[in-house]
């Protein structure tokens, strides 16, 4: 989201293990988000098919995106013997979904 985005630019100007993230380019892609989001989701749209599907991860929380994504790639390619959880629907789901489920 735009607010977790802003939460975490700022963490990067605060805090000196973070402090080489910093790009010039982050306050840009702030005043940008709305027309950055647009472009997002036209792309999304235009370019989704079902030989060459995006799968879209729709969380702030860095550990539950990375935990959905490593179950859906685990029950995509199969881990056998293994039993894998499936993915959490409101988090990642089939890019034609999505419509209004993105941050804006």
């Amino acid at each position: 989201s735009k607010e977790e985005q802003a939460k975490r630019l700022q963490d990067r100007a605060t805090d000196p293990l973070k402090r080489f993230k910093v790009s010039p380019l982050d306050a840009e892609a702030q005043k940008r988000w709305d027309s950055y989001s647009a472009a997002r989701d036209q792309m999304l749209e235009a370019t989704h098919t079902d030989a060459a599907p995006w799968t879209v991860v729709a969380t702030d929380d860095k550990k539950t995106a990375r935990l959905n994504i490593i179950r859906h790639i685990l029950r995509s390619i199969g881990a056998p013997g293994v039993e894998v959880d499936a993915p959490d629907k409101d988090v990642l789901f089939p890019a034609d979904k999505a419509k209004g489920r993105l941050a804006k």
